[in-house]
């Protein structure tokens, strides 16, 4: 089986699933993650969603848990990165294991949201208020786990502010402030998200995981709150995402629900989607499909792909 190509491999494993032929369907898991290891790294966005559109590859499934957990660095170089899911992708940047630079965490969440629209220009002066709101659109479930304050000055100005107009505007003018000020930048350097211990404890260079995530996380939730209860309808949505997703402060869905809809019904087309979702399956509020439906079709319209995939394929 070595001569074969990995690919195909992978389609026999598909094809041996739909046959219910299970002793080859754990055979050719086996087989890939023995001997197929640098590929499948390589291609970890596809080996990713293909092992957990079906329970039988559970194999894989646990390959791709424990890669995530133990050496998610790996994640950010394959050839293919641009294809990993925006789940995946938040859940990479949300853990505290990366060994890289908070720079580079920022680079490449960059560099994946502009692959997932190819018309956006390289360069962030030839953006138009339409590329940099493309781009916002895109990231925004992203942004609240960049850790902004763990930069340099020297990292904050030269790749932070060119794209200054995808950050929310509470959360700019805060980090703005906090990098202005001298007395928090004395000899920093953007350092990696997790901590290394020595015999004496966690080394002076580097701070502990747990408390600077709260800090960040916290510093994020207050500045979408002092923007949303502006009227931003930005904020509204990113607040919604904090109390679904427990960021810098205790999930509650139904606060989730109230902000999504407030957003929503401004238009918002990421709210809309998270909307229908929320309604499709009964969370903050009573299950509607007829409401989920009418929210998938709006953020749709708006050119939401996932919105519009969930509208072909309703039953």
């Amino acid at each position: 089986m070595e001569e074969h190509d990995t690919l195909n491999i992978i389609k026999i494993l598909v094809a041996a699933n739909e046959f219910s032929l299970q002793d080859l369907t754990s055979h050719l898991q086996f087989f890939l993650i023995q001997n197929k290891a640098n590929w499948l790294e390589q291609n970890f966005g596809l080996i990713y969603k293909t092992s957990f559109e079906n329970d039988s590859f559970s194999e894989l499934q646990k390959y791709c848990t424990d890669l995530i957990s133990k050496e998610p660095d790996k994640i950010f170089n394959p050839l293919n990165f641009s294809s990993i899911p925006e789940k995946l992708l938040v859940s990479l940047i949300q853990g505290d294991n990366l060994q890289i630079s908070e720079i580079q965490v920022w680079e490449n969440v960059l560099k994946w949201g502009l692959s997932q629209n190819p018309e956006l220009p390289s360069d962030p002066e030839d953006f138009s208020k339409e590329d940099f709101n493309a781009l916002k659109n895109i990231l925004q479930q992203c942004i609240p786990f960049i850790r902004f304050y763990n930069l340099s000055s020297e990292e904050f100005s030269d790749r932070i502010l060119p794209y200054k107009k995808i950050l929310p505007k509470e959360l700019y003018k805060d980090l703005l402030k906090y990098f202005l000020n001298p007395n928090n930048q004395s000899i920093k350097q953007s350092k990696p998200q997790s901590t290394k211990e020595t015999s004496e404890g966690i080394t002076s260079t580097q701070k502990q995981p747990s408390n600077r995530v709260k800090k960040d996380e916290a510093k994020t939730f207050e500045c979408y709150k002092k923007s949303a209860e502006k009227g931003n309808v930005d904020a509204q949505a990113e607040l919604g995402y904090c109390y679904d997703m427990g960021i810098g402060t205790d999930i509650n869905k139904v606060k989730a629900f109230e902000l999504y809809k407030k957003a929503a019904d401004n238009g918002h087309i990421i709210a809309q989607y998270n909307l229908g979702k929320f309604y499709k399956n009964g969370i903050g509020v009573k299950k509607d499909k007829v409401k989920a439906f009418e929210y998938y079709r709006k953020s749709a319209d708006k050119g939401n792909a996932d919105a519009r995939s969930v509208v072909q394929n309703w039953k």
